[in-house]
């Protein structure tokens, strides 16, 4: 007999009990960053968006901003001290504009409206409880980055 093979759940696979993994954690801050960010007006166009050289957490539209917006979504333990310029070092910064630049013109060409739009770089930061690993709060910074690239597209 054939065994129907049955999707991932992020939903259950999350409920159980104990602290999460270290990529069980990144993905509950990525999706606890997207359902913060859509409670403030933005709309999801991709998330996860990857080819060999890198991956866009978060690709989104927002009501106040008329273009694309990428963000790149860190995640840290209560207990670290973080200091600004460890969120997202200029290697990081160089690495998700790179990205950015090989992937976006991949959705513009899925809208025309897109093509003409700018791109905005934020950051979110959502910090973890130390014990279990889940999401507990987020810090979101606006325009976190820029690229000096004006013809996306």
């Amino acid at each position: 007999m054939h065994n129907p093979v049955v999707p991932w759940n992020p939903i259950i696979f999350f409920r159980r009990r104990g602290p999460l993994t270290t990529a069980e954690s990144g993905v509950a801050a990525q999706r606890f960053a997207e359902r913060a960010l859509k409670r403030q007006g933005y709309r999801t166009i991709a998330r996860n968006l990857a080819d060999g050289g890198g991956e866009l957490d978060l690709v989104m539209r927002h009501k106040g901003f008329d273009g694309m917006v990428v963000i790149e979504v860190r995640s840290y333990s209560a207990n670290t001290n973080l200091r600004q310029e460890e969120v997202l070092p200029p290697s990081k910064q160089e690495q998700v504009v790179s990205a950015a630049r090989r992937l976006l013109p991949r959705l513009a060409k899925k809208s025309s409206k897109d093509r003409h739009q700018g791109i905005r770089f934020d950051a979110v930061l959502v910090k973890l409880d130390a014990t279990s690993g889940r999401p507990v709060s987020m810090e979101h910074f606006e325009n976190a980055f820029t690229s000096t690239r004006r013809d996306w597209f």
